[in-house]
């Protein structure tokens, strides 16, 4: 991949375009309007179009209004940047950090810990995702910043700390930079990092980085973090725009070590085997998720230039390309979530960021869910040791043994009945990805109708999808349990055929992901409920299996053991640990 050096490199003359060049850039990019009260929330254009993604990057970068990249003089000193969930370079505050100074020279490492991966049961697809975009990183580090990238190994998470205590004292390290990350594993493995390394004399410096909104700092009026969304959000919104330079601005880029600098390393990324390859049926994966900056910054690009004024009602219908596919790029930070939030205010200032269009604003409060769920996982840590948020979902009774694994493993297959549920798994099991309103529908099916511990389905999506995050991916599922921060009682329980007959209409969705029914008529919708309205005999024929449970049967045993197990919390000797 080509180097993106008209925003990197220090020799002007190398990043001196000619005339014809110039005009060449300004009719591929459009230069966007400055926001008011900061250059810094200047958001670039990067494409016009896609011929050469990488060029317009780099055009768009400089466009903005970012100058090159400063060469450092001397390097009496040696940092270390510690890449974690935020493989970037563009608006990366530890990076930048790192590199600031006129007398250091930095390194990157990366810690590569299986232990790890299996605790948060990453998925196969994930990993390969993580190894590319280390790849593209490590190229790009070294090319353009002189920088080189170094994966670490250590087998277990309590071999982190002592792995890069060793790292740094081989080589002579001055001070450690990194983001901060909020799992409850995590934050406890940052603690000891720090610790070990101030013991020998090694100064650590941690950033906020991963949210807009840090998840200590937005608290409701009773000085307690907030429980629900709505008001939330109303904060959220207020707060960065009261003080948006301190909420938005793009942290600028990274200085270039020195040319001639003498650094012990060399990236070399071609020998760390990925211990997580990618599993049979997914090798078409990388294809739908490039690696890299360039690709995710592209992807928001045509988002905001396209749908994202629709995203109201696009959002929903999963057989359009509506949505951002922009989920597995923020879950590993490849792109900022700032520079999401500002692609979304689109020539608004973030001082009146409550008056943004109908599906910009829709966008911004899919984002804003990120921060809400981070700051739950932050705030209330028993969701990271597999528990509810919600005490009395403690008590409910879900079904277990060999009826309630067979069940699961229908709902695993895309085998149910419900046309939607089982798109929806057919498309996570080859896609390793699904549509948002699938993902509500299928959490629905697992613990309402067949009453399956909720636990399990987190787990299962998270060993399949690219895009799993834990704060994400727990928040999603309680919330559909009516076990996490859902304000409404729990006889919220999606009806699949109703949900189906909303949302894909035509049936496109289903079609596609469903062989067996590709031939059920348009008729009577015949395709949301195909064993009543297209008929048992076609079905059979077809080899779709009948519905594993009555909808209005299976909606009232959830509603019946709910009442019970909340009851049971309620007026019970219960107690929550």
């Amino acid at each position: 991949m080509p180097a993106i050096t008209a925003f990197f490199k220090s020799d002007g003359k190398n990043t001196s375009l000619t005339k014809r060049k110039r005009a060449d850039d300004d009719r591929k990019v459009k230069k966007e309007p400055k926001l008011e009260g900061s250059s810094g929330f200047d958001v670039p254009n990067p494409f016009e179009d896609d011929d050469d993604k990488e060029e317009a990057f780099r055009a768009a970068w400089r466009e903005a209004g970012f100058e090159d990249v400063k060469q450092k003089r001397t390097t009496s000193q040696r940092h270390v940047m510690w890449f974690k969930s935020d493989l970037r370079i563009l608006d990366n505050r530890a990076l930048t950090a790192a590199a600031e100074s006129d007398d250091s020279a930095v390194l990157a490492i990366y810690v590569l810990c299986p232990g790890e991966w299996e605790n948060h049961h990453v998925s196969h697809a994930k990993a390969d995702f993580v190894f590319r975009n280390l790849s593209d990183l490590g190229d790009r580090l070294e090319s353009e910043l002189g920088i080189p990238l170094v994966v670490l190994n250590a087998a277990r998470p309590r071999d982190i700390p002592p792995t890069i205590e060793k790292f740094c004292k081989q080589h002579e390290i001055n001070r450690l930079f990194f983001n901060r990350e909020y799992e409850v594993n995590e934050r406890a493995r940052d603690r000891r990092v720090t610790e070990e390394l101030e013991r020998v004399g090694v100064q650590v410096d941690s950033f906020e980085d991963q949210n807009v909104m840090p998840p200590a700092e937005l608290l409701s009026p009773k000085g307690k973090p907030y429980t629900v969304y709505s008001p939330y959000q109303r904060a959220w919104l207020a707060k960065v725009a009261g003080n948006p330079d301190k909420y938005l601005t793009i942290a600028s880029l990274p200085r270039r070590n020195p040319p001639d600098t003498k650094l012990p390393l060399r990236t070399v990324l071609t020998t760390i085997e990925n211990p997580r390859p990618l599993r049979d049926g997914e090798q078409g994966v990388p294809a739908l998720f490039p690696a890299g900056e360039v690709e995710a910054h592209h992807r928001l690009y045509l988002f905001r230039a396209g749908e994202m004024k629709n995203y109201v009602e696009g959002r929903n219908i999963p057989s359009n390309s509506g949505t951002s596919k922009l989920s597995a790029y923020l879950s590993n930070g490849v792109i900022s979530l700032r520079h999401c939030t500002l692609a979304s205010l689109n020539g608004t200032s973030p001082k009146r960021i409550g008056s943004i269009q109908a599906g910009h604003a829709r966008w911004l409060s899919e984002l804003i869910w990120r921060d809400f769920y981070r700051m739950i996982m932050y705030s209330f840590p028993q969701v990271c040791k597999y528990k509810p948020y919600r005490a009395e979902a403690a008590c409910i009774k879900w079904r277990e043994g060999p009826e309630a694994d067979a069940d699961f493993q229908r709902w695993v297959d895309g085998k149910t009945g419900y046309p939607l549920v089982d798109a929806a798994m057919r498309q996570m099991d080859k896609t390793c990805y699904m549509h948002n309103r699938c993902r509500m529908n299928v959490a629905s099916f697992l613990c309402k109708h067949l009453m399956i511990d909720w636990r399990r389905g987190e787990k299962y999506f998270s060993e399949k999808l690219i895009d799993a995050d834990l704060a994400s991916n727990n928040g999603g599922w309680q919330w559909t349990a009516s076990s996490g921060t859902d304000p409404q009682p729990y006889f919220r329980v999606f009806a699949p055929t109703l949900q189906s007959e909303k949302f894909d209409p035509a049936g496109d969705y289903i079609r596609y992901w469903i062989p067996e029914l590709k031939h059920c008529p348009p008729a009577k919708m015949a395709i949301h409920e195909p064993w009543t309205r297209w008929g048992k005999a076609e079905c059979t024929k077809a080899g779709y299996p009948a519905p594993m449970v009555d909808h209005k049967a299976a909606r009232q045993r959830c509603l019946t053991e709910y009442k019970r197990a909340f009851d049971e919390y309620k007026f019970g000797s219960y107690e929550y640990e």
